[in-house]
């Protein structure tokens, strides 16, 4: 699991990175056509602004995904590039349609692992409790053969 959390780890800064300089990059395009942008008329241009803005983060998010997608394949979690660049995108999305997973050995128990971690926790008497989506949690833990106590 340790393996799993510092890959993820390292695409989070990857992607926060990447976020970063688009970002730092758009700011000085917009500075750079600032006596442009002054000049009237103004509304087009705003609206060219906008548009240009928003097709930056949406390119933005597609290198994160391709990003997620290329790792993901290069460590052969999915069989095929297009499972991988689907998980991706719907992770990303947080849809979550839950039509395709990673395997279990992929899937971080973070919650778990962080639980059994605290000190005042006996980490041979814990159990996990879930109602609707915390229910399915719950169900998804005991499949993985989690070491818990009880599943409720």
């Amino acid at each position: 699991m340790f393996l799993q959390l510092a890959i993820g780890s390292l695409l989070m800064v990857a992607s926060i990175l990447i976020a970063g300089l688009a970002y730092w990059a758009l700011e000085a395009l917009l500075s750079r056509s600032r006596p442009w942008l002054m000049r009237d008329p103004h509304r087009p241009k705003l609206a060219l602004v906008m548009t240009v803005t928003v097709l930056w983060v949406l390119g933005m998010v597609t290198i994160g995904v391709w990003l997620w997608a290329v790792t993901l394949r290069f460590l052969d979690v999915f069989i095929t590039m297009e499972a991988s660049v689907y998980f991706s995108l719907v992770a990303f999305t947080t849809l979550g349609f839950g039509d395709i997973l990673l395997p279990q050995e992929w899937r971080l128990l973070a919650g778990l692992a962080c639980l059994r971690e605290q000190p005042e926790v006996d980490s041979n008497q814990t159990a996990a409790i879930g109602f609707c989506f915390g229910g399915l949690s719950v169900l998804d833990l005991a499949r993985t053969g989690a070491d818990i106590a009880a599943e409720m």
